[in-house]
């Protein structure tokens, strides 16, 4: 996709008929480096702090209900949204309700982050498991 322009009107509508797999296309084409930019492509300015966080709702969406497949693609976004990323994924990470199979794309993802909050976190599961306090299911 070349533009953004009406981009997020068709995730949004993606979104809302849960059509998982078009939405993780959707946002892989997005292209987005680490720094949270559109890498050089012609014509297209990197998105604004405002983008990046529906990039990241919609990401979190895709992680939260998606398929194994539609999950799969949409890892590959997450570290190019950057920090914003950290604080939401973790939520995910601590709460229970949360399927578990979504809990290991989202250690997954945060294995991909060098982060202080994101140590502490995979730690805490750590030792949370190790304890034998770990999630049934």
């Amino acid at each position: 996709m070349r533009s953004r322009g009406n981009g997020f009107e068709l995730a949004q509508a993606a979104l809302e008929r849960q059509d998982w797999a078009f939405l993780s296309q959707w946002l892989r084409q997005q292209s987005l480096d680490t720094e949270g930019c559109v890498l050089s492509t012609p014509g297209i300015t990197p998105p604004e702090q405002g983008e990046r966080f529906q990039l990241l709702t919609l990401a979190l969406a895709v992680l939260s209900a998606g398929d194994f497949q539609a999950r799969w693609e949409v890892v590959k976004v997450f570290p190019g949204l950057g920090e914003i990323a950290i604080d939401p994924l973790i939520a995910l990470l601590q709460n229970s309700e949360v399927e578990e199979e979504c809990h290991w794309f989202v250690v997954r993802i945060l294995g991909e982050f060098q982060h202080p909050a994101v140590l502490t976190a995979l730690v805490n599961l750590l030792q949370t498991v190790a304890g034998g306090s770990g999630r049934s299911g």
